[in-house]
């Protein structure tokens, strides 16, 4: 098994404390991660109205509370906005994009 932040490789499936997904979802995740690649943005949100706001408008793959503050993760091709910063994508964001994709269908 190796793990990847919060989501672990056990085998062929990714394993998160939320489902095991099969790699006919994903692919082979080094692959999966590299394409990701420029397209991982994070901002820390200042307000729980920003974040809704934000939430209404953009896909949203994941947040984290850092210091009372939400950090979010968002997928997007080019820079959503104002105060985003592109950040190295993880097995995470694959996890998280693939539920996103999973619940659209």
């Amino acid at each position: 098994m190796e793990l990847y932040g919060r989501v672990a490789q056990l085998g062929e499936h990714l394993l998160c404390k939320h489902a095991l997904i099969s790699p006919k979802s994903f692919g082979v995740p080094a692959d999966t991660i590299e394409a990701l690649r420029g397209k991982i943005w994070s901002k820390v949100v200042r307000s729980d109205d920003e974040l809704r706001s934000l939430e209404s408008q953009m896909q949203i793959l994941s947040t984290h509370l850092l210091g009372g503050q939400h950090e979010i993760r968002v997928y997007s091709n080019s820079n959503p906005g104002e105060g985003f910063r592109a950040i190295d994508p993880e097995l995470e964001d694959v996890y998280f994009l693939n539920l996103s994709r999973q619940a659209r269908n």
